[in-house]
């Protein structure tokens, strides 16, 4: 019977070294004046710290007046920095790495080597800065500044505001949206992530399906965007090929210095130029294509075809003119509503009107004075009602076919 009584005080005396221990792991901070974290001191307006600086899950930093804090490694795993506070109050300067778990909520800017942020649910408020990677690849990131690394790593269904800049590779995770620049080497926007903003790459870009890019693509080599359903709202500039998925959307002109590889079913709004055009099924241009090698259509074509090279309009239509060199070919498809041509080495319209001029138009105020100059204004109209100028340029020969008494 004595012994029910002892075992009791044991359990209390366990459950309270517990409380005890948590309520010790969950510390409080203040920036610079103290308390500081172990191995920290303070001069001035930097924090230093020496060794591996670790603050665990709950504990928190508030920054009373902008500070410098310096240390050279380090982790975050679940703890509260300068929360409620400004980035321009905390400037975190490190010659090593940060590694950054679950749960954490930092507002600071930050200069490092590395840092790698793999658990899930990171808010971050601030410049990233580093020489080497920022892998923020947990889940659920929410980042408000931007980041400049040699690589960058974007995890899942994130949302980024600011600018990216990668001398390497640059990776946004799925469903990850990006409100802001993209600079990277190469540049992967994966399955369903989105970037309101223009994208360059040194090397590609490549596209996974149902992403979405709300700019301007460059790329001095390859646009890889074969899935289905990507969007862009912005012209594409491609040193090599742009090769497109089935459902592509483009709004605005696309420009290479290789090929177009245009699968089913899409839409390119403006022109295209580029060496081989390949337009897939069921796909549509609404302007014109300028080709330096030769032009393989099987959807429609709403403007002009400039082709150095051969034109095949089997299964698709041409709605103006086309200037090439194979115009017997052309003409028996049936499938070009203006004129067919092979001229002035296949740059500028045909001739002969339908897509070249259709008739000039003579302008001038109507009242005429003997010895008084007299603007008189030619247009060479594509069109009856002139609602279109050729850019034909040469001589015009006025010839009186009467003089005035």
């Amino acid at each position: 019977m004595l012994l029910r009584p002892v075992r009791l005080r044991f359990c209390l005396i366990v459950l309270l070294a517990v409380i005890a221990t948590s309520y010790v792991h969950a510390a409080s901070y203040t920036f610079p004046g103290g308390p500081l974290p172990g191995g920290c001191s303070s001069s001035g307006s930097t924090v230093t710290c020496g060794g591996y600086l670790n603050l665990g899950n709950s504990d928190s930093i508030t920054v009373s007046s902008p500070t410098t804090w310096v240390f050279s490694n380090g982790g975050f795993n679940g703890a509260s920095i300068n929360v409620g506070g400004s980035p321009g109050d905390l400037t975190i300067d490190m010659s090593g790495s940060l590694n950054v778990g679950n749960n954490t909520d930092v507002v600071a800017n930050i200069e490092a080597s590395n840092i790698y942020a793999s658990g899930g649910n990171l808010t971050w408020t601030g410049n990233i800065d580093v020489a080497g990677a920022a892998n923020l690849s947990g889940n659920n990131l929410d980042y408000t500044g931007n980041i400049t690394a040699s690589s960058i790593q974007l995890g899942s269904n994130g949302e980024v505001s600011g600018n990216l800049q990668a001398s390497g590779t640059l990776t946004i995770g799925s469903g990850t949206d990006v409100t802001g620049n993209v600079d990277g080497g190469t540049v992967n926007i994966n399955q369903n992530a989105t970037v309101n903003g223009s994208v360059t790459a040194t090397n590609n870009v490549n596209m996974s399906q149902g992403s979405t890019v709300n700019g301007n693509i460059e790329a001095d080599n390859n646009l890889n965007a074969s899935n289905n359903n990507i969007t862009i709202n912005g012209n594409v500039v491609v040193g090599n090929n742009a090769n497109l998925g089935n459902n592509m959307d483009i709004d605005g002109n696309v420009s290479t210095g290789g090929d177009v590889n245009m699968s089913g079913n899409g839409s390119i709004s403006g022109d295209v130029d580029g060496t081989n055009i390949n337009i897939g099924s069921g796909s549509y241009i609404g302007g014109d294509v300028d080709s330096e090698g030769q032009v393989s259509n099987q959807g429609t074509i709403n403007g002009n075809v400039n082709s150095d090279g051969p034109v095949y309009t089997d299964n698709g239509t041409i709605n103006g003119y086309v200037n090439a060199p194979n115009e017997e070919q052309v003409e028996n498809t049936g499938n070009v509503g203006g004129p067919v041509c092979d001229q002035n080495s296949n740059e500028g319209p045909c001739s002969g009107g339908g897509g070249g001029v259709d008739h000039y138009r003579i302008e001038h105020s109507g009242q005429l004075l003997t010895c008084e100059a007299e603007t008189v204004t030619i247009r060479a109209c594509e069109d009856a009602g002139c609602t279109t100028e050729s850019t034909l340029t040469g001589g015009v020969t006025l010839v009186a076919t009467s003089v005035p008494e």
